[in-house]
């Protein structure tokens, strides 16, 4: 795959060169991903956001989500939200 969009380009070549697999999704690597990366390929914002984007995924047929909480100091917590917050109101 080629990447047509320069600024995409660049980020990507920062993660590679920076990017500590060890740390697999720590919040030491956010300044390497690009906010429109996060709106592409992620689930974030708040819980009417995220029900939105995932009745989009939905819609598109994809019937499995891969929840990794990497943010806070709750990761369970966090876990609960989505269950009681996204999908329960689905």
């Amino acid at each position: 795959n080629e990447l047509h969009d320069q600024e995409d380009r660049r980020a990507l070549e920062r993660l590679r060169e920076h990017y500590n697999t060890y740390h697999h999704m720590g919040p030491e690597h956010q300044h390497l991903i690009r906010d429109e990366w996060v709106d592409r390929f992620g689930l974030a914002g708040t819980p009417d956001q995220v029900r939105a984007k995932v009745r989009e995924f939905i819609d598109a047929g994809i019937d499995e989500i891969t929840i990794v909480p990497c943010i806070g100091d709750s990761k369970i917590s966090l876990l609960k939200s989505f269950a009681r917050d996204v999908m329960e109101k689905l």
